[in-house]
């Protein structure tokens, strides 16, 4: 039977897997990489790990650079800062340019509890499928 992993361990395990699979898989976080998991990305690979600080606006761009110089960028914050404080660059330098960028939104909803009012993220899907070039997935469970 399979092993029971919360939704943060299996995404960490998950880039792990890809960044063993493919060398242009790289992994940016907005210093919330405690947070996701994606922690486990930075201790197998840390030559293809960067962390961005608190800086979500650069975050996006930074990837989206990558994303044109052939890399496959997992961006990593949470979903209330890509769909307010990054949504200019995400549309415009994301969405418009056509990059391959992945966008890792944490703690979506109501589901970051304990950060308060400020870091619920209710209108977070709603606003990344209005912008154009935008798939959104939203799983829901680990595997």
């Amino acid at each position: 039977m399979a092993e029971l992993v919360s939704m943060r361990k299996a995404y960490g395990q998950a880039l792990v897997e890809l960044g063993k699979a493919n060398p242009d898989v790289v992994v940016l976080s907005a210093d919330v990489s405690n947070s996701d998991f994606s922690f486990m990305f930075q201790e197998a690979f840390p030559d293809r790990f960067y962390n961005m600080g608190i800086a979500e606006q650069a975050l996006v761009d930074v990837a989206v650079g990558l994303a044109y110089s052939g890399k496959i960028p997992f961006a990593n914050t949470f979903a209330f800062l890509f769909a307010t404080r990054a949504l200019e660059m995400v549309r415009t330098h994301l969405c418009y340019g056509e990059a391959n960028v992945k966008l890792m939104a944490a703690y979506a909803g109501l589901s970051d509890s304990f950060d308060g009012p400020t870091h619920h993220s209710i209108t977070d899907i709603a606003i990344m499928r209005s912008l154009p070039n935008m798939t959104v997935v939203v799983p829901g469970d680990p595997v």
